[in-house]
């Protein structure tokens, strides 16, 4: 009988001491089942209960994993497209603090990432003589909610060469923020089309204003369109 009891007692020892093991493994995020010996007794039925909560704390930790997986994997395609967007992006607060930009805006304005936060967009990345009361406004009224559009003449910080920009502004919120999304398009090229094409159309009205004959165009219903 003694040895009856003293078998019964190491038994349970051992099982408890698998119990308590488990415990500990389940604390450091190891979910594997309990397996100790059946007796149909109470330790049965709590070694149960702990394995249907570790199979639930299992599933819970794998779709955790795989919810953060499908965040991650969302990140990389925003922060992807941003890049791959063809003009400069802007990403500011209401007082025009920078908080992001894409590598297109690195690459126009001629600055690393680790400079391009640090500047001004008034001060730096803008042409001399910008009313600050004026971009102001205009950033209140993105705010609020109002689509801007307009063009622009840029800086580059470091050599201060100018160029034209096409800007439009957006509101957006970022981590309950509101923010300003701005998108420059470099339109220099054109604008020097625009030139040479008012160049061309002077040249020609001259010439044409020179002739001795009188000349005149007309439209259909014989209304005088221009004449020399």
């Amino acid at each position: 009988l003694m040895i009856a009891w003293a078998f019964g007692r190491s038994t349970i020892g051992k099982r408890f001491d698998m119990m308590r093991r488990s415990s500990r493994r389940f604390g450091s995020g190891d979910f594997s089942k309990i397996d100790i010996p059946e007796a149909g007794d109470e330790l049965d039925e709590l070694a149960g209960v702990l394995n249907s909560a570790a199979e639930q704390l299992e599933q819970r930790d794998r779709e955790n994993h795989e919810a953060k997986t499908a965040l991650q994997n969302s990140k990389d395609t925003l922060w992807s497209v941003f890049n791959s967007i063809g003009d400069a992006i802007f990403i500011h607060r209401r007082d025009g603090a920078i908080i992001d930009v894409n590598e297109r805006m690195l690459e126009m304005y001629g600055v690393t990432r680790a400079e391009a936060a640090g500047l001004s967009i008034i001060d730096d990345y803008s042409a001399a003589g910008v009313s600050r009361d004026r971009i102001s406004d205009t950033w209140k009224q993105v705010l609020q909610g109002q689509a801007r559009h307009f063009e622009w003449q840029a800086r580059r910080p470091h050599d201060g060469s100018l160029f034209d920009v096409e800007v439009f502004l957006n509101r957006i919120t970022l981590n309950g923020e509101k923010c300003i999304l701005a998108t420059a398009r470099d339109i220099t090229s054109r604008k020097q089309m625009e030139a040479a094409l008012e160049k061309q159309r002077l040249l020609l009205k001259s010439v044409i204003n020179a002739l001795p004959p009188p000349l005149f165009f007309k439209d259909p219903e014989g209304r005088f369109l221009w004449c020399n």
